[in-house]
């Protein structure tokens, strides 16, 4: 019997769910242990459409087919760590502080995160993305996560310090880069996933679209994990502000390292999936036998 990879899974419950809307978010840091300094009387910020996001990655190139150099069926392991450094919307919001004297930050961390090169011409690459991936969020009252100034993950500290707030696991995705001189320019991709825990109270999504944070009218993403998976797909855009390349481990198979910081955004489209499709999700992961992730060197 065919059956559904978990990212075709993914994207079927965003296509057949009627209750798949593209969202705006907000959260209440008061939740999460902080008072919040925002211009208003609680603690809830804004709608916002997108995170705006720093992150310090690193990335193992590898080579899987014998061939020299970056060639289509290589694939690499990303790790990482990121701060969102502010709440895109149409027009200013209240984003109670945020990485702000007396307010909070919100960081995010990675590891593991491998994925296969399925185009690349020098200039234009693509790839797409293993499932299995946990991205952590944590709300921290101490503005304590520090890179260093370097790039790599070995001396950064105080990314996941804090009250864990949410985490999405990855099932898959694509992705679209842009090189110059050899070097990462930019990319985007779109990745599905799900959320697999979420604090309660802390995030909400403006399921009735009204731009309005009303914990009562919209729906908490706790509360929606209680009803079954959450299924989502992110839109993620990146710059890469610094890059250096190392050597490999020829010994590993590894063709090189890239250590990297970089600057973008996110936004996300959500989905409450029907009883059906969660059938089939549950029907193509049976026959799978759950999905082997990719063996990590």
């Amino acid at each position: 019997m065919k059956t559904l990879s978990k990212a075709t899974l993914g994207a079927s419950i965003l296509a057949a769910s009627s209750s798949a809307f593209a969202t705006g978010f907000f959260y209440d840091v008061g939740v999460a242990g902080s008072a919040g300094t925002g211009f208003d009387a609680n603690t809830l910020t804004g709608v916002a459409q997108q995170f705006a996001f720093s992150a310090n990655t690193e990335s193992v190139q590898f080579d899987d087919d014998g061939n020299p150099g970056l060639t289509v069926g290589d694939s690499f392991v990303d790790s990482g760590n990121a701060y969102i450094n502010g709440l895109i919307a149409s027009a200013i919001i209240d984003d109670e502080g945020l990485d702000s004297l007396g307010g909070y930050e919100l960081t995010a961390t990675w590891t593991g995160l491998s994925g296969t090169v399925t185009a690349f011409d020098g200039v234009n690459q693509t790839t797409t993305y293993d499932s299995g991936t946990v991205i952590s969020f944590y709300l921290d009252t101490a503005l304590n996560r520090n890179d260093n100034g370097s790039l790599g993950l070995g001396d950064d500290t105080g990314y996941g310090d804090g009250t864990k707030v949410l985490e999405l696991t990855i099932l898959g995705g694509t992705g679209s880069n842009l090189f110059a001189g050899g070097a990462f320019v930019s990319g985007s991709s779109i990745i599905f996933g799900e959320i697999t825990f979420a604090l309660e109270d802390f995030f909400f999504f403006d399921s009735n679209g009204d731009g309005i944070a009303d914990t009562s009218a919209d729906s908490d993403a706790n509360d929606l994990l209680d009803g079954g998976i959450i299924a989502l797909s992110w839109n993620l855009d990146q710059n890469t502000d610094n890059v250096v390349v190392g050597p490999g481990d020829p010994l590993n198979s590894e063709l090189f390292t890239v250590l990297s910081d970089h600057n973008g955004s996110i936004d996300f489209t959500v989905a409450v999936p029907e009883p059906g499709t969660l059938a089939l999700m549950g029907l193509g992961l049976l026959g799978m036998g759950g999905l082997a992730r990719r063996r990590v060197r």
